[in-house]
């Protein structure tokens, strides 16, 4: 009897030590971790009247607010709500914020509001009742203290909650609460400033709060841009015979053209940009024809249905539609062991066209992809298929 309670006792902390192994090797110290939904209670929303809907594809987040405020400093990682009829009473220091930060681009943060990755990381690294001063100096702990309250569900995320009752470079009597969240690599950060003097309270911002919606990835198309770009006059030019393209590019990249035996076969591009060498293939998108009844995003997706990109535009450049995804890949397993592929997808002469960049630095490189496609043309009747 002692011996078999022994070999269970040994088989328990196997397991155990095992168990807590694999979660230190998938959560790093350095890595947001992935947030503990702690069941908050969910709450039936009701949409009071006379409310706008503000809907932001790119985010891909629905809210209602009250008409009273307005949607400022929007981009495609962050926005503001802000009340400006208070001005000239508290002005602009009350209004809520509401950012959709990348995790896998730290270099992004200075482009979301308040995405600090270090103020975050020490966030995520206390409990329910803990205070931290995020700021890591002494000197700040009056303005940079923030104690975690009990979780919150908002639609089908769980949010951690903090709060800072006096944040930095604010009004005296001015608070802030700030919401966490991780959908998969992606962290949803939103958050308020307000005061007894304003009618932005923290009644109104929870209510503002709770009418968020995340819309799945399929359920609409981006938002639509418009990009200009210039194409180099210094660049040369290559016409592949294959496919008719006629194709600008730097001086010194390398091209091989597309085989002329068979249907398939791509154009491949490769050669240095912001100091990183750049892998790009261009080549017929599978011989699908565009219909007016169906976009380029609904084309993509019927083709790779399961491709899992982390960012997603349609994109109005230089007057040629286009689609365009960015695909974390295996690490090192694209071309020339890249990262990330930046596909694009878009209609020349009558013919779908994809146009794939590898890049381990991707947010570097769009203007660079957006170069190549503008600088791209086609003629169907010289093409050798």
């Amino acid at each position: 009897m002692y011996e078999k309670n022994i070999f269970f006792f040994i088989l328990f902390t196997t397991i155990v030590i095992l168990g807590l192994l694999t979660y230190l090797y998938n959560n790093p110290a350095t890595e947001i971790p992935q947030l503990q939904d702690n069941d908050p209670t969910d709450r039936t929303v009701q949409i009071p009247e006379g409310w706008k809907e503000y809907r932001n594809t790119d985010m891909k987040i629905k809210l209602y607010y009250p008409p009273k405020l307005s949607i400022e400093n929007q981009n495609r990682y962050s926005f503001l709500l802000l009340d400006n009829s208070s001005q000239g009473q508290v002005g602009n220091t009350n209004f809520l914020y509401f950012s959709y930060i990348p995790i896998f681009n730290a270099a992004l943060s200075s482009e979301i509001y308040n995405a600090n990755y270090d103020q975050l990381l020490k966030l995520l690294d206390i409990n329910t009742g803990e205070s931290v001063n995020i700021s890591g100096v002494d000197d700040f702990v009056d303005w940079y203290t923030y104690t975690r309250l009990e979780d919150q569900k908002l639609d089908d995320k769980s949010f951690w909650v903090y709060e800072n009752l006096n944040p930095w470079e604010f009004p005296g009597g001015t608070n802030e609460i700030r919401l966490i969240a991780r959908d998969g690599n992606t962290v949803y950060l939103i958050g308020a400033y307000y005061s007894d003097e304003s009618d932005l309270n923290k009644e109104l911002i929870l209510k503002i709060f709770s009418t968020l919606n995340f819309l799945k990835i399929n359920d609409s198309e981006p938002t639509l841009e418009t990009s200009e770009v210039i194409v180099p006059s210094e660049w040369l030019v290559y016409n592949d015979p294959k496919y008719g393209l006629t194709i600008s590019h730097p001086e010194n990249w390398d091209i091989t053209p597309a085989p002329q035996e068979g249907f398939g076969g791509l154009i491949r591009l490769q050669g240095e940009n912001s100091g990183e060498n750049i892998w790009i293939e261009i080549g017929l998108h599978e011989n699908l024809e565009k219909t007016d009844d169906i976009s380029l995003r609904q084309i993509e997706l019927s083709r790779s249905p399961s491709t899992r990109f982390e960012e997603e535009r349609n994109i109005i450049l230089n007057g040629l539609p286009v689609y365009q995804q960015l695909v974390p890949l295996v690490t090192g397993a694209g071309p020339d062991s890249k990262d990330y592929g930046i596909y694009n997808i878009f209609e020349l002469d009558g013919r779908l066209f994809f146009l794939e960049a590898y890049t381990s630095q991707p947010f570097d490189q769009f203007e660079f992809v957006s170069q190549i496609i503008a600088g791209l043309s086609a003629d169907n009747t010289n093409n050798q298929l």
